[in-house]
């Protein structure tokens, strides 16, 4: 999926509506999730539903770029050792 395929589907939109506000942006999506409840609402055609889903998917993934992965278990042979 583009950009603003993910856009417009997050927010429910046309797809044209997506690249007009994903222009907004200079195409950055670094730029979009800088902006507020504020700026969003300032888009027409962006109401409180849609800018409240926009504002929390870039919060959700800018979570999940400083979510620390998981540690892996890494098997080093087959056979068990015991300890006596």
């Amino acid at each position: 999926m583009t950009d603003y395929q993910i856009i417009a589907a997050i927010a429910n939109i046309p797809l044209d509506k997506a690249m007009e506000i994903l222009a907004l942006a200079d195409f950055r999506l670094s730029e979009m999730a800088r902006w507020d409840m504020e700026r969003w609402l300032k888009i027409a055609g962006i109401g409180y539903a849609k800018a409240t889903a926009l504002v929390t998917s870039f919060e959700l993934g800018r979570r999940r770029m400083f979510e620390q992965p998981d540690r892996k278990i890494r098997i080093h042979c087959s056979g068990m050792r015991t300890t006596s």
